[in-house]
């Protein structure tokens, strides 16, 4: 089930580890890499298919009920301020995550890969994320079209969150661009000048 805390993928990666480890795989075989390295290619362009398709699903029709997002607080200490969406720009925002995360972490196991020469994060690549796709919130509702509402379905908008580690990398790249930095900079200050004036008339108000 989708957002579930325990889920049977946590023991997925040592059951795969311990097969792979006990059918004594040579990865120096170049048919056996080429297998590896097919694998993990069809994994991620099937996974962009699947994401196209979502990008169809949700633009295909406006739904302009609305979610309250709550305050947000990133890894690196950046605040996001509460805010009401419709659910169609709501589903678009966590494609968007949902992409880049994905992209970031296709990079960085083929840089992994590349540099070192390990096979075995392209296999576990490729076998969980079909499984996350699967179990996303965006893949039930839009895909295999789950029911979206009641106050105890874990597909209700907005979907928990968690600080993911792709998403902190691609921030971090995308601060290396001094406009993007200078615009983080400039929305920090005037987030500490509106509660400095918050402050200053309240104090007043005493």
């Amino acid at each position: 089930m989708a957002g579930s805390p325990f889920s049977w993928r946590m023991l997925l990666t040592p059951f795969v580890f311990y097969i792979i480890q006990s059918a004594d795989v040579d990865w120096t075989d170049q048919f056996n890499l080429s297998c590896a390295r097919g694998l993990f290619a069809a994994v991620a362009i099937l996974n962009g298919i699947v994401r196209f398709m979502l990008h169809q699903k949700i633009s295909s029709k406006f739904d302009e009920r609305r979610v309250r997002m709550k305050a947000t607080t990133s890894a690196l200490g950046e605040q996001g301020a509460a805010r009401e969406i419709t659910v169609t720009d709501h589903d678009n925002e966590e494609l968007s995550k949902s992409v880049r995360t994905y992209c970031m972490g296709v990079l960085i196991v083929s840089g992994i890969h590349s540099y070192y020469g390990w096979v075995l994060p392209l296999i576990f690549h490729s076998i969980h994320q079909p499984i996350q796709t699967y179990e996303s919130p965006l893949f039930q509702i839009h895909i295999l079209g789950e029911s979206d509402t009641g106050d105890f379905n874990p597909l209700k908008r907005p979907w928990a969150t968690s600080n993911n580690m792709m998403e902190e990398v691609w921030h971090r790249a995308n601060m290396m661009d001094p406009k993007k930095r200078e615009e983080a900079e400039r929305a920090r200050e005037k987030k500490k000048a509106a509660k400095k004036l918050a402050a200053a008339v309240r104090g007043k108000g005493r």
